[in-house]
């Protein structure tokens, strides 16, 4: 080790020494004598015990769970409440705002029923949004069901016995006369484009 470096180590033990013995050293007072570990003043003097109230939890009334809730609950496969596309009128107003920003991986995600997008290969809704905004024909088709999606705002479709298929005849300036059809699955309403 060269001679300065070796300095410059044994400096800095000494002055962390010095600095840890700074610290540790006994308090002084004013007279420089040691002050002691403060005693009690009485030591036969009775301690204070703390006394904690022992508290019994609240009784809570039994819930009855109603028909509702039970099916809801066992129900797994049952839809998220806050999904827009639980209501036809939000679904409806899910596609527009979709279709408005060009979100067209959110566009498929939507589009594509739970059992549909199962049987796709991972990454395959990224690559058809992707292919679909390539496509200048495939988007001025958007544009027109976007047209045709604000158009059924406000009106009442034509309903199946089931309640499962909502169908709106309408028509508009760029699309002309179009049937829109929206499917319930699953609790959830998609968008069914005729070919």
């Amino acid at each position: 080790m060269k001679p300065k470096n070796f300095l410059l180590i044994a400096s800095f033990v000494a002055i962390a020494g010095a600095g840890i013995w700074w610290f540790m050293r006994p308090m002084a007072t004013a007279t420089g004598k040691p002050v002691a570990a403060p005693t009690s003043v009485n030591a036969t003097a009775p301690k204070l015990v703390a006394q904690v109230a022992q508290v019994e939890s609240p009784k809570l009334p039994p819930v009855t769970p109603s028909a509702e809730t039970t099916e809801a609950a066992l129900n797994v496969d049952a839809p998220i409440v806050t999904d827009p596309r639980t209501n036809l009128d939000t679904a409806i107003t899910e596609y527009i705002r979709v279709l408005e920003t060009n979100d067209m991986v959110g566009f498929w995600r939507d589009f594509y029923t739970p059992n549909t997008l199962k049987q796709l290969p991972p990454g395959a809704v990224e690559v058809i949004a992707q292919r679909t905004q390539q496509n200048t024909q495939m988007m001025q088709g958007f544009g027109r069901i976007l047209s045709v999606l604000r158009s059924t705002q406000g009106q009442t479709p034509t309903m199946s016995a089931d309640g499962n298929t909502a169908t709106y005849d309408t028509s508009t300036a760029d699309a002309g006369e179009v049937r829109i059809i929206l499917k319930k699955e699953g609790g959830l309403w998609y968008l069914k484009i005729p070919r």
